[in-house]
Protein backbone atom coordinates (compact mmCIF):
# COMPACT_ATOMS: atom_id res chain seq x y z
CA UNK A 1 0.00 0.00 0.00
CA UNK A 2 1.10 3.38 -0.91
CA UNK A 3 1.76 5.87 1.71
CA UNK A 4 0.83 9.10 0.44
CA UNK A 5 2.14 12.84 1.98
CA UNK A 6 -0.08 14.69 4.00
CA UNK A 7 -1.92 17.29 1.47
CA UNK A 8 -1.30 20.28 3.11
CA UNK A 9 2.56 19.53 3.38
CA UNK A 10 5.00 19.88 0.20
CA UNK A 11 7.01 16.89 -0.25
CA UNK A 12 9.91 16.33 2.07
CA UNK A 13 13.23 16.77 0.31
CA UNK A 14 16.36 16.15 1.83
CA UNK A 15 17.71 19.89 1.77
CA UNK A 16 20.97 20.08 4.42
CA UNK A 17 20.58 22.16 7.07
CA UNK A 18 22.82 25.15 8.19
CA UNK A 19 25.20 27.37 6.47
CA UNK A 20 26.06 25.94 2.71
CA UNK A 21 29.66 24.49 2.09
CA UNK A 22 31.92 27.17 1.22
CA UNK A 23 29.74 30.37 2.96
CA UNK A 24 32.21 32.71 3.67
CA UNK A 25 29.79 34.70 6.63
CA UNK A 26 32.27 32.66 9.05
CA UNK A 27 35.49 34.51 7.74
CA UNK A 28 33.68 38.05 7.01
CA UNK A 29 32.44 38.19 11.08
CA UNK A 30 36.12 37.57 11.62
CA UNK A 31 37.51 40.17 9.97
CA UNK A 32 35.29 42.84 11.11
CA UNK A 33 35.92 41.79 14.77
CA UNK A 34 39.88 41.96 13.58
CA UNK A 35 39.24 45.36 12.39
CA UNK A 36 37.43 46.70 15.26
CA UNK A 37 40.00 45.43 17.20
CA UNK A 38 42.76 47.61 15.87
CA UNK A 39 40.29 50.36 15.50
CA UNK A 40 40.26 49.75 19.76
CA UNK A 41 43.80 49.09 19.61
CA UNK A 42 44.42 52.77 17.50
CA UNK A 43 42.44 54.89 20.24
CA UNK A 44 44.01 53.09 22.73
CA UNK A 45 47.41 54.12 21.63
CA UNK A 46 46.29 57.57 21.14
CA UNK A 47 44.76 57.89 24.63
CA UNK A 48 48.12 56.82 25.83
CA UNK A 49 49.51 59.09 23.69
CA UNK A 50 47.81 62.54 25.05
CA UNK A 51 47.89 61.43 28.38
CA UNK A 52 52.06 60.94 28.12
CA UNK A 53 51.98 64.53 26.14
CA UNK A 54 49.76 66.04 29.19
CA UNK A 55 52.03 64.49 31.56
CA UNK A 56 55.39 66.03 29.81
CA UNK A 57 53.46 69.67 29.49
CA UNK A 58 52.27 69.57 32.98
CA UNK A 59 56.03 68.40 34.22
CA UNK A 60 57.51 71.48 31.88
CA UNK A 61 54.89 73.72 33.54
CA UNK A 62 56.52 73.01 36.56
CA UNK A 63 59.69 72.88 36.20
CA UNK A 64 59.27 76.80 34.30
CA UNK A 65 57.33 77.52 37.33
CA UNK A 66 59.56 76.20 39.68
CA UNK A 67 63.17 77.81 37.79
CA UNK A 68 61.01 81.77 37.69
CA UNK A 69 60.40 81.22 41.75
CA UNK A 70 64.08 80.37 42.41
CA UNK A 71 64.89 83.31 40.15
CA UNK A 72 62.56 85.84 41.92
CA UNK A 73 64.13 84.87 45.36
CA UNK A 74 67.09 84.95 43.63
CA UNK A 75 66.64 88.65 42.67
CA UNK A 76 64.95 89.79 45.68
CA UNK A 77 67.42 88.34 47.73
CA UNK A 78 70.24 89.87 45.69
CA UNK A 79 68.42 93.45 45.79
CA UNK A 80 67.92 93.16 49.48
CA UNK A 81 71.43 92.40 49.71
CA UNK A 82 72.38 95.15 47.92
CA UNK A 83 70.56 97.95 49.85
CA UNK A 84 72.23 96.42 52.84
CA UNK A 85 75.36 96.78 51.78
CA UNK A 86 74.89 100.26 50.53
CA UNK A 87 73.27 101.15 53.71
CA UNK A 88 76.16 100.21 56.01
CA UNK A 89 78.72 101.29 53.73
CA UNK A 90 77.19 104.82 54.20
CA UNK A 91 76.73 104.32 57.91
CA UNK A 92 80.51 103.38 57.91
CA UNK A 93 81.94 106.08 56.07
CA UNK A 94 79.77 108.89 58.03
CA UNK A 95 79.74 107.22 61.81
CA UNK A 96 82.56 109.22 63.82
CA UNK A 97 86.00 106.59 64.09
CA UNK A 98 86.20 106.49 67.73
CA UNK A 99 84.03 104.79 69.92
CA UNK A 100 83.45 107.70 72.61
CA UNK A 101 80.79 109.52 73.14
CA UNK A 102 80.41 112.86 71.38
CA UNK A 103 79.50 115.71 73.30
CA UNK A 104 76.66 117.27 72.10
CA UNK A 105 77.06 120.49 69.60
CA UNK A 106 75.48 124.12 70.33
CA UNK A 107 74.74 127.36 68.24
CA UNK A 108 76.32 129.19 70.74
CA UNK A 109 77.35 129.25 73.90
CA UNK A 110 74.97 131.17 77.03
CA UNK A 111 76.77 130.91 79.83
CA UNK A 112 78.52 134.09 79.62
CA UNK A 113 75.92 136.41 78.71
CA UNK A 114 74.64 137.42 81.49
CA UNK A 115 71.65 140.23 81.99
CA UNK A 116 74.72 142.28 83.31
CA UNK A 117 76.74 141.50 80.14
CA UNK A 118 73.36 142.47 78.44
CA UNK A 119 72.29 145.53 80.02
CA UNK A 120 76.04 146.69 79.64
CA UNK A 121 75.88 146.12 75.66
CA UNK A 122 72.84 147.46 75.71
CA UNK A 123 74.08 151.25 76.95
CA UNK A 124 77.63 150.88 74.89
CA UNK A 125 74.86 150.49 71.88
CA UNK A 126 72.70 153.21 72.51
CA UNK A 127 75.76 155.60 73.27
CA UNK A 128 77.49 154.75 70.23
CA UNK A 129 74.04 155.02 67.80
CA UNK A 130 72.96 158.59 69.01
CA UNK A 131 76.39 160.11 68.80
CA UNK A 132 76.28 159.22 65.15
CA UNK A 133 73.78 161.34 64.09
CA UNK A 134 75.34 164.74 64.72
CA UNK A 135 78.07 164.23 62.12
CA UNK A 136 76.80 161.36 60.47
CA UNK A 137 79.49 159.49 60.96
CA UNK A 138 78.45 155.75 62.20
CA UNK A 139 80.77 153.57 60.49
CA UNK A 140 82.65 155.71 63.59
CA UNK A 141 81.26 155.58 66.51
CA UNK A 142 79.82 151.84 66.11
CA UNK A 143 83.47 150.54 64.76
CA UNK A 144 84.06 147.12 65.78
CA UNK A 145 80.67 146.53 67.18
CA UNK A 146 78.93 144.16 64.47
CA UNK A 147 80.66 140.60 63.15
CA UNK A 148 81.81 140.28 59.53
CA UNK A 149 77.82 139.16 58.11
CA UNK A 150 75.24 140.64 59.68
CA UNK A 151 71.38 139.80 59.16
CA UNK A 152 69.46 143.28 59.00
CA UNK A 153 65.52 144.12 58.95
CA UNK A 154 64.46 147.35 59.25
CA UNK A 155 61.07 148.65 58.69
CA UNK A 156 62.15 150.77 56.24
CA UNK A 157 63.06 147.70 53.59
CA UNK A 158 66.17 147.61 54.30
CA UNK A 159 67.32 143.66 54.84
CA UNK A 160 69.10 141.06 54.09
CA UNK A 161 72.82 139.88 55.32
CA UNK A 162 74.91 142.78 54.65
CA UNK A 163 78.35 143.76 56.47
CA UNK A 164 79.06 146.32 58.55
CA UNK A 165 79.92 148.67 55.59
CA UNK A 166 77.09 148.27 53.59
CA UNK A 167 74.92 149.01 56.86
CA UNK A 168 76.86 152.02 57.76
CA UNK A 169 76.50 152.91 53.81
CA UNK A 170 72.59 153.04 53.73
CA UNK A 171 72.31 154.36 57.18
CA UNK A 172 74.51 157.28 55.63
CA UNK A 173 71.99 158.38 53.35
CA UNK A 174 68.96 157.83 54.82
CA UNK A 175 68.43 158.67 58.33
CA UNK A 176 72.22 159.58 59.13
CA UNK A 177 71.79 162.29 56.74
CA UNK A 178 67.94 163.37 57.91
CA UNK A 179 68.28 163.51 61.32
CA UNK A 180 70.91 166.09 63.55
CA UNK A 181 69.36 164.67 67.29
CA UNK A 182 68.50 161.29 68.64
CA UNK A 183 66.55 161.38 72.04
CA UNK A 184 65.74 157.84 73.11
CA UNK A 185 65.54 156.74 77.26
CA UNK A 186 64.66 152.73 76.01
CA UNK A 187 63.84 150.44 78.05
CA UNK A 188 65.83 146.84 78.08
CA UNK A 189 64.90 143.01 77.75
CA UNK A 190 67.61 140.77 78.10
CA UNK A 191 67.45 137.53 76.57
CA UNK A 192 69.86 135.36 78.51
CA UNK A 193 69.03 131.65 76.42
CA UNK A 194 69.50 133.37 72.58
CA UNK A 195 71.80 135.78 73.84
CA UNK A 196 69.64 138.85 72.82
CA UNK A 197 68.83 142.51 73.85
CA UNK A 198 65.46 144.22 72.99
CA UNK A 199 65.44 147.94 73.54
CA UNK A 200 61.93 149.86 73.08
CA UNK A 201 60.53 152.87 73.99
CA UNK A 202 59.37 156.59 72.97
CA UNK A 203 62.35 158.44 70.83
CA UNK A 204 62.22 162.19 69.79
CA UNK A 205 64.31 162.57 66.58
CA UNK A 206 65.10 166.48 64.85
CA UNK A 207 64.42 165.67 60.97
CA UNK A 208 66.67 168.60 59.32
CA UNK A 209 68.87 167.65 56.72
CA UNK A 210 71.41 169.37 58.30
CA UNK A 211 69.81 172.38 57.11
CA UNK A 212 69.44 173.89 60.68
CA UNK A 213 65.91 173.93 60.27
CA UNK A 214 64.19 171.99 63.27
CA UNK A 215 61.18 169.03 62.72
CA UNK A 216 60.69 167.33 65.90
CA UNK A 217 59.18 164.15 65.31
CA UNK A 218 57.61 162.16 68.25
CA UNK A 219 57.49 158.47 67.49
CA UNK A 220 58.03 154.70 68.65
CA UNK A 221 61.14 152.70 68.43
CA UNK A 222 62.72 149.11 68.59
CA UNK A 223 65.51 147.37 68.35
CA UNK A 224 66.85 143.61 68.77
CA UNK A 225 70.38 142.67 68.76
CA UNK A 226 71.49 139.36 68.99
CA UNK A 227 75.27 138.13 69.64
CA UNK A 228 77.89 135.63 68.61
CA UNK A 229 79.43 133.70 70.31
CA UNK A 230 82.91 136.36 70.17
CA UNK A 231 80.52 138.89 71.80
CA UNK A 232 79.84 140.89 68.16
CA UNK A 233 75.91 141.82 66.91
CA UNK A 234 75.28 139.46 64.25
CA UNK A 235 71.68 140.48 64.19
CA UNK A 236 69.80 144.19 63.96
CA UNK A 237 66.49 144.18 63.72
CA UNK A 238 64.86 147.55 63.43
CA UNK A 239 60.83 148.72 64.57
CA UNK A 240 59.02 151.75 64.11
CA UNK A 241 55.93 153.04 62.41
CA UNK A 242 57.66 154.07 58.73
CA UNK A 243 54.44 155.24 57.41
CA UNK A 244 53.65 157.60 60.72
CA UNK A 245 51.79 160.76 59.05
CA UNK A 246 54.17 163.67 61.16
CA UNK A 247 57.37 161.99 60.22
CA UNK A 248 56.52 161.75 56.43
CA UNK A 249 55.71 165.50 56.40
CA UNK A 250 58.58 166.42 57.92
CA UNK A 251 60.67 164.10 55.38
CA UNK A 252 58.92 165.91 52.56
CA UNK A 253 59.53 169.48 53.44
CA UNK A 254 63.21 168.80 54.68
CA UNK A 255 63.65 166.56 51.33
CA UNK A 256 62.07 169.47 49.34
CA UNK A 257 64.88 172.60 50.89
CA UNK A 258 67.57 170.25 50.26
CA UNK A 259 66.39 169.91 46.69
CA UNK A 260 65.77 173.82 46.76
CA UNK A 261 69.47 173.99 48.45
CA UNK A 262 71.56 172.34 45.45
Amino acid sequence: MVQLSHPCRPPHTNMPRGRPPGSKNKQTLTDATKSHGKKIAVAKATDDALLSSESVKSKLDYIVFFSFSILQIFYFSSAAFLETSVFLIRNLNTRPRTHARQPPTHAHSMTDFTIETGEAEAAKFHAAFAAGFAANNHAETLAGMFAEKVDVEWSDGFAGEKTPSECFEQFAKSWGFMVSNFLWSPDTIVDTSNRKIIMFGRLIINIDGKLGVAHLIDNKLSFVLKYDDAGKICTWTGYWDNTYAPMLEALGKVSAALEAAK
